[in-house]
């Protein structure tokens, strides 16, 4: 074990005491099993692990003497590696998970993955947000629990820790613990800060918190969770369906000083439909119009007028689902958010126009997600063991989504439905719908009346004030810091246009946005290059951001024209197999026996991987497990960083395209945004 005392002086205003944490590591391993039996030594590098004690409230969030417990992890240089590196002075990243509400087991493989290209000379750390995983963990024990569960729920926690609990695991609240332990553990060392999805905006409210953080050289937000909230065209997790769909979004508008680009806020469904209207093969199976033939096809089925409605229908009254369609919508959300299934979705288009007396065979063989499913969870988890299940807490989710980042008043049932039918991909349905609705008034005590009316008042909420020193204000770039944000051009959980207006409205000129046109949700794992899918261009790129020592004009951005993009005639033999019982996606081939045999076992261990089944509504976070390969070692970016692909951090607007058509937006160009 190796014992550390530390001293950290209070940071916000009016705190008296410093606080003195105690971190004593013990060996553990960076792969997340379930008990100490069932480590492979072999597959799973040895990290250090540490349970800190931390307040359950910071000073100027709430007040209590009780204390919390704050699970974290490091992947650690050995003596041998380090002494030779080139890190002078050391180097360190923290990496951030994001949920809200899922644990840092998500982010081990990524961590493994930055580390080797870093050739093992830079130390890793994550941690499990209070509330989560093997930190003091926050839940409800049923997992989709009734309105009067929850109001139980309430009170039993605020038994524990207090009516100020709500606030207690606010965002603020975490990022206040993300503060204390990087101020403890880096002295020393340049420090780089990593979040994903949600914990981008963790990662944003710690800027917020560290102004002038001298020991943090950078942060790095991969797909943004933007922070201002000012019209209904606003990163709300209440406006999911809208953004995949593109409701309500207009023209260029200028935010601050620069123009949001207004292809940045085109329909994702379009902008991959547009892709799949010029692909030769792929408009051959469902164009000349792709997006018309999926709604020709929805409207067969829900009509009674298709083949396929019978089975579809049968599949909707099991899952619950309101209509035909909406089985569909969901499952070819949940495809969408993947680089493996994306490609495979005209085929399930193609098949449902077609409607044959195999295609109805193949649908009722295959499996559909339930129209409502939360995140399962487990029992409070110590050391660093977990159960497959546990560490996920829908309560933290809830707690800050209702509290931070839905819309008050709060879209209705019929709206939020009505979003979800015109996305054509969707992530929520009309029981979801309800249910979101259900949580909202219970965790708010029906003070939304607008939404809430008539619904039972329940004896306990679960409801914290916004932090408006904070909430709703773009965090400044801290000085001596540079912030790289990573945006996906298709990713629809956190949609390209909060990328650029956090960009846009960042004060400070030490910044660089780039947005992978093609890319979906996550760049650091869903950037693997054309040519050879073992090279991550998204690894690549930190890596380079580490070496220059944040610097942005010489981050190294030349693998973003040979990322993998769309090419809807390449796919996956395997997973197709699995998914369409066939050799092919389109027409029923027999697979040969040795394709089913070797199938059997490597998709089950690649769906245990993606959960590709996963209702992506329940949670923003991602599975970060799904990385596919390693960036070039450090040593050798660092001799190429200055080779002609270097980018000028400049203060130049960005041009602004001229109105297109659908057929004609551009997603096959560079899409680097530089401000």
């Amino acid at each position: 074990m190796r014992g550390l005392w530390c001293l950290v002086l209070p940071a916000l205003a009016g705190a008296a005491n410093p606080l003195y944490l105690n971190i004593t590591w013990y060996n553990c391993s960076l792969y997340t099993t379930a008990n100490e039996t069932v480590v492979l030594k072999k597959v799973n590098p040895d990290a250090e692990c540490a349970d800190v004690s931390l307040p359950l409230c910071h000073t100027d969030i709430c007040n209590s003497t009780q204390t919390i417990s704050i699970f974290i992890k490091r992947l650690v240089p050995d003596s041998d590696t380090y002494v030779g590196s080139i890190a002078a002075p050391p180097r360190a990243m923290w990496m951030l998970q994001g949920g809200p509400g899922h644990p840092s087991s998500d982010l081990e493989r990524s961590m493994k993955d930055v580390f080797d290209a870093a050739n093992g000379t830079m130390t890793i750390y994550t941690m499990d947000h209070r509330g989560t995983g093997r930190s003091t963990l926050l839940d409800c024990k049923k997992t989709i629990p009734s309105a009067q569960d929850l109001a139980t729920c309430f009170a039993t926690i605020k038994s524990t820790y207090g009516d100020h609990a709500p606030v207690a695991f606010s965002v603020t609240s975490a990022a206040m613990d993300l503060k204390l332990l990087v101020d403890a553990v880096q002295t020393t060392a340049d420090v780089y800060v990593y979040g994903v999805s949600y914990g981008t905006y963790l990662v944003e409210r710690l800027m917020h918190l560290s102004p002038n953080a001298s020991h943090v050289k950078g942060y790095i937000l991969d797909s943004l969770q933007s922070e201002r909230f000012t019209d209904t065209v606003a990163p709300f997790f209440s406006n999911w369906d809208r953004d995949v769909a593109g409701i309500g979004t207009s023209a260029p508008r200028r935010v601050s000083s620069c123009l949001v680009l207004s292809r940045l806020t085109r329909e994702l469904v379009d902008r991959f439909f547009a892709v799949c209207n010029r692909d030769a093969f792929c408009a051959a199976k469902i164009g000349p119009d792709a997006r018309q033939t999926l709604v020709r096809a929805f409207e067969a089925l829900d009509a009674n007028t298709s083949a396929c409605s019978a089975v579809l229908r049968a599949a909707a009254t099991k899952g619950g689902y309101a209509t035909p369609s909406g089985v569909v919508r969901q499952l070819l959300y949940n495809w969408f958010g993947l680089r493996t299934t994306r490609v495979l979705i005209p085929a399930y288009i193609y098949r449902l126009q077609r409607c044959s007396r195999d295609d109805v065979a193949w649908l009722q063989r295959l499996s559909v997600p339930p129209a409502l499913t939360d995140p399962e969870e487990g029992d409070d988890a110590r050391g660093p063991y977990m159960g497959k299940s546990s560490g996920i807490s829908s309560l933290v989710y809830d707690n800050i989504v209702f509290n931070e980042l839905w819309q008050a008043p709060s879209p209705s049932v019929e709206t939020l439905y009505h979003d979800s039918v015109q996305a054509l991909f969707s992530a929520g349905n009309l029981p979801w719908a309800k249910n979101k609705l259900m949580k909202y008034c219970a965790f708010t005590q029906n003070v939304d009346a607008s939404v809430c009316a008539g619904r039972p008042r329940l004896n306990a909420s679960f409801m914290y004030a916004k932090d408006l020193r904070y909430w709703n204000k773009t965090a400044a770039i801290p000085t001596g810091a540079s912030v790289l944000m990573l945006s996906g051009g298709l990713d629809q959980a956190t949609p390209p246009q909060y990328a650029a207006e956090e960009n846009a409205t960042m004060v400070g000129r030490n910044k660089l946005l780039l947005t992978f046109p093609h890319t979906n949700h996550g760049i650091l794992q869903n950037t693997p290059l054309e040519s050879d899918a073992s090279e991550s261009c998204g690894v690549a790129i930190i890596a380079s951001f580490v070496v220059a020592n944040g610097d942005l004009t010489r981050v190294n951005t030349s693998c973003i024209p040979y990322v993998e993009t769309l090419n809807f005639s390449d796919w996956d033999a395997d997973l197709v197999v699995q998914l369409f019982d066939s050799a092919s996606p389109y027409e029923m081939i027999r697979a040969t026996p040795l394709q089913v045999s070797t199938t059997s076992t490597s998709i089950k261990a690649r769906f245990d991987q993606y959960g590709w089944l996963v209702v992506l509504s329940s949670l923003l976070g991602i599975a970060g497990v799904a990385m596919m390969g390693m960036a070039r070692r450090i040593r050798h970016l660092e001799r190429h960083a200055n080779e002609g692909a270097a980018v000028e951090a400049t203060s130049e607007k960005p041009h602004v395209e001229e109105e297109e058509t659908q057929d004609n937006l551009p997603v096959e160009d560079d899409a680097t945004v530089i401000v």
